[in-house]
């Protein structure tokens, strides 16, 4: 079994502005997993994973299917705090970011996708969706925007969530996500039901019918697909606390018994917890929804593969995107019988803050 290329710890080798213009990363609590590009772009199977890797997977979120693995010049392995001190040592080289300021998004265009979802919930066709707002600012990202961000996050996200990024030829993403799609770590597989929103300081809200009810179909969703991989452990439901909001959180560990790959660990997106419940209702109509169709990553998988036996996916929430039309910012929540537009509407201005805050310094909302 061949591994290509061969990881890298070398502070002192890294080429920072390189990194800059084609790179990727992604961070836990503690480690940094970071990649050179340029990236070879390649259609594969499940054997062929089994030879060749680290690599990446960053689809869209409607668009999994035409998925391309993408495999870094090098890779290199950090602790996240050596991480942030590489690119503090490189702050002095780097011109300050640009002010980028989103127009406020369109509440009438979320409105006709909530009412929406709320007429399949009533027809008893569905219990749940997940419907997104998003906004652009007709603005270019620089890697003085990247360098900026990430700096930021690095040194200020809650070591909850998960860091990450990918850009390349001009497009890109950047973002702190509190959602673990999957973690294996042969034999276990780990994974996560994240749902239920509060702001912070009003956590006695999570314990409403709605958002027990919301989470409770999210734990059901993600138990159905992975019971049959072996044996789970579904632990008490937590509270995930961060700096503006909070949610409920419940960890589900599976002792596997029979094989899992990357592309089955795919097959987990959409949750309930930024997709549709039940499952048998599909997703991709909702992309037909007003205000949906140009999501691009938005809650979609971003997957680190460094070996057959140890693959990280995380759900690409709390982001930035960013290409030659412009940079994307959004949010969602899930809806279901007891959601009313004015909370949700207020859920996803709370979400687009903790990005914003990312970005304290060059990154501003209008207001409505």
């Amino acid at each position: 079994m061949t591994s290509t290329p061969k990881p890298n710890s070398s502070k002192h080798s890294f080429p920072t502005s390189n990194f800059l213009q084609s790179g990727a990363f992604i961070c836990d609590s503690q480690h940094a997993w970071v990649f050179l590009g340029p990236f070879v772009e390649e259609e594969t199977s499940d054997e062929a994973l089994q030879k060749k890797f680290p690599c990446l997977i960053a689809p869209d979120f409607f668009n999994i299917e035409k998925r391309k693995f993408l495999y870094p010049a090098f890779n290199y392995e950090f602790s996240r705090a050596d991480f942030l001190n590489i690119l503090k040592n490189y702050k002095a080289q780097m011109p300050p970011p640009q002010a980028i300021v989103f127009p406020a998004p369109s509440l009438a265009t979320y409105k006709q996708s909530f009412n929406t979802i709320k007429a399949e919930i009533k027809s008893k066709k569905i219990s749940k969706a997940v419907v997104f707002a998003t906004t652009e600012a007709k603005a270019t990202w620089t890697p003085n925007e990247t360098f900026a961000m990430l700096s930021n996050i690095l040194e200020k996200a809650n070591p909850k969530l998960w860091l990450y990024g990918y850009w390349n030829s001009g497009e890109g993403i950047l973002g702190a996500s509190p959602e673990m799609l999957f973690q294996l770590e042969n034999p276990m597989l780990t994974t996560q039901a994240v749902a239920g929103t509060s702001a912070k300081g009003r956590e006695d809200e999570l314990q409403s019918e709605k958002n027990q009810f919301e989470h409770k179909l999210v734990i059901e969703d993600i138990q159905d697909q992975v019971k049959k991989w072996g044996e789970l452990v579904i632990y008490p439901t937590k509270l995930m606390e961060l700096p503006t909001i909070s949610h409920l959180e419940t960890k589900i560990n599976v002792e596997l018994k029979t094989q899992f790959t990357l592309l089955e660990g795919l097959k987990l997106h959409p949750t309930a917890a930024v997709g549709v419940f039940p499952r048998s209702r599909g997703y991709k109509w909702m992309e037909q929804l007003p205000g949906q169709q140009d999501r691009r990553r938005l809650g979609a998988p971003f997957v680190w593969m460094r070996s057959p036996q140890s693959i990280a996916g995380i759900v690409a929430l709390r982001n930035v995107q960013w290409d030659s039309s412009g940079v994307l910012l959004g949010s969602g929540s899930g809806i279901v019988k007891d959601s009313t537009l004015e909370n949700e509407w207020e859920e996803l201005r709370l979400k687009r803050q903790s990005v914003l805050n990312f970005g304290v310094d060059f990154l501003s909302e209008q207001k409505e």
